[in-house]
């Protein structure tokens, strides 16, 4: 990385281990969502109404939500019911070259000819880059096919907007949306802690897109973070690195999950240096019993081949990286493997090493225990591994849970 991107990554302090993220939102010392970029004593919390703070709201479309989809996103304001408002805040309007630079009046643009590098990231010529908006006053931002190849990049943006229960999430993508997702220094989760008006909604859900990166953002009064049910093919990426969740809002019999992934037809993913605290008890009082802050599970349908981990990632290693994350809560903290449908545990190619597990929830880690669904170890093709994980607290601090 050169010296002048080391700059533009002003919240880049070198994070080893998830647990270097508690505590994360606000002022100087931030690492994640769009603070971290504007370095903002006005950024607003998550329960502070959309629209204040530093961040731009775009003209809302008259259908309340925005569709990109590489066509009605740039007719003219509201001549579709969802189109033309997003762009809009582009500089030249939708020629707008994107310059990359944390400037609070660059609100995105056009990747330019040959591509750039974004927070280490690369983006391909023509991506869309949306830049220090804040999308809260819509329900949802919605991808669906006809972006173009490079695919959509969200950065410093905030989403906390959707309140009737219905959305896929805040950010949804389609079954069409097939080229590259990028979710950068982002705040996301719902924006207060009535569950009658939040549903316990997911922050983003059922991607399905080529690839998908979501990096040093923020998560919080939701009912599952991320669920990255797409498929996501062989080298995709499928990057889930140094995010923060927490604050869940729990309706009893949710599933509610940090990071979770059922299925798709996967073969690699890197899920690093995460901090994902579900905790014992939410803000309206509601013990929250379920599920898990880590899960790469699956419901036991098709494809058969649910979790084979084969595929390269993108620093060169192979098959399923969940290392270095900070959890705790939940029924099962880590869920490691398959168990929907009745179907036996067809997991491979998982290397589950460095990952610390607090007892500040439960003293199991989770309401029934530190894991779920583990794999057979060293015994499969390409084999299954773990090491180093360590109770992060607790009467056993510093020895394994698994």
């Amino acid at each position: 990385m050169t010296a002048t991107a080391r700059r533009m990554r002003r919240g880049a302090r070198t994070i080893t281990t998830g647990k270097q993220l508690i505590g994360q939102l606000h002022g100087p010392a931030t690492h994640v969502g769009p603070n971290a970029l504007l370095r903002s004593a006005s950024y607003p919390a998550p329960t502070t109404a959309p629209g204040t703070g530093p961040l731009r709201n775009p003209a809302l479309p008259s259908g309340n939500w925005f569709q990109l989809n590489g066509a009605t996103e740039f007719q003219p304001a509201n001549s579709d019911a969802h189109a033309g408002a997003a762009y809009n805040n582009w500089a030249s309007g939708p020629t707008t070259t994107y310059a990359y630079n944390n400037s609070p009046g660059n609100y995105g643009g056009l990747v330019p000819s040959g591509g750039l590098v974004i927070d280490g990231f690369p983006v391909a010529a023509g991506a869309e880059v949306y830049q220090f908006l804040d999308f809260s006053t819509a329900n949802e931002v919605e991808l669906e096919a006809g972006v173009p190849s490079g695919g959509v990049v969200f950065r410093g943006c905030r989403f906390r907007g959707y309140t009737d229960g219905s959305s896929n999430g805040f950010i949804a993508a389609d079954s069409g949306y097939d080229v590259p997702l990028l979710i950068l220094y982002c705040d996301l989760g719902g924006k207060g802690i009535n569950p009658a008006s939040q549903y316990s909604n997911d922050s983003i859900q059922d991607l399905a897109t080529t690839s998908l990166v979501v990096y040093r953002s923020y998560f919080s009064l939701h009912g599952t973070a991320l669920q990255p049910n797409g498929s996501v093919p062989a080298g995709g990426p499928c990057d889930i690195l140094e995010n923060y969740m927490e604050n869940w809002i729990y309706n009893s019999g949710d599933h509610d999950n940090g990071i979770s992934a059922s299925g798709g037809g996967w073969t690699c993913c890197r899920w690093q240096r995460n901090y994902v605290v579900l905790e014992a008890v939410d803000a309206n009082g509601q013990q929250i019993t379920q599920t898990d802050a880590i899960s790469l599970g699956s419901d036991g349908s098709p494809p058969a081949n649910d979790n084979i981990g084969t595929g390269t990632n993108p620093d060169g290693t192979t098959g399923f990286q969940i290392t270095h994350n900070y959890c705790a809560g939940g029924s099962d903290t880590y869920y490691l493997g398959q168990s929907g449908g009745g179907t036996p545990n067809t997991v491979t190619g998982l290397n589950f090493a460095n990952n610390l597990l607090s007892t500040s929830s439960w003293p199991d880690g989770g309401n029934s225990g530190p894991t779920n669904a583990v794999p057979p170890w060293n015994s499969s093709s390409p084999p299954n591994t773990k090491s180093n994980n360590l109770w992060a607290d607790g009467p056993d601090a510093g020895t394994t849970f698994i």
